[in-house]
């Protein structure tokens, strides 16, 4: 940072701040080279980066299990949202923490957790279900609604 007579303004970023007013602003400079240890990436990445050997990530695996035990019986869990400020503090805790498998979920609300696991698959780079096979997929959906009407009238 380099300061002009009343003002700090950051050589990478080019934020400015008041001097009496530097010391306390809680800011890290997205473009500095910092040599911390590179965070988890959870959210808006590959899924292909998250698997290990085939198998679900474990923080997602986290969560399902924790919204499976607490509330697997709550109507609309997935369709209302969590409380803003809540979402994204936990959020960003799962971004910068090494191992976000390490976070305890048991007293952060249902509404919350379930927003957590819907913005997981809402920013995949890529979507679960790719556009080239998205009719294969609806097509065999339609199939299976005629085979349940068949088997219904049979037994």
């Amino acid at each position: 940072m380099w300061h002009a007579e009343r003002i700090f303004v950051c050589f990478a970023c080019r934020l400015s701040c008041h001097k009496k007013c530097h010391s306390r602003v809680n800011y890290v400079c997205p473009k500095a080279n910092n040599d911390q240890p590179t965070c988890s990436k959870f959210f808006g990445t590959d899924l292909a980066n998250l698997l290990a050997d085939d198998e679900v990530p474990a923080l997602l695996n986290k969560l399902l299990n924790c919204v499976e035990v607490k509330a697997l019986f709550v109507e609309g869990i997935y369709r209302k949202s969590g409380q803003m400020a809540v979402f994204k503090g936990i959020r960003k805790k799962i971004e910068t923490i090494k191992e976000p498998e390490a976070i305890n979920f048991d007293d952060i609300p249902i509404h919350v957790l379930t927003s957590l696991i819907k913005a997981f698959f809402r920013e995949l780079s890529e979507p679960l279900i790719i556009p080239d096979l998205y009719e294969n997929f609806v097509n065999i959906s339609g199939n299976l609604n005629i085979f349940f009407k068949i088997f219904l009238k049979i037994f």
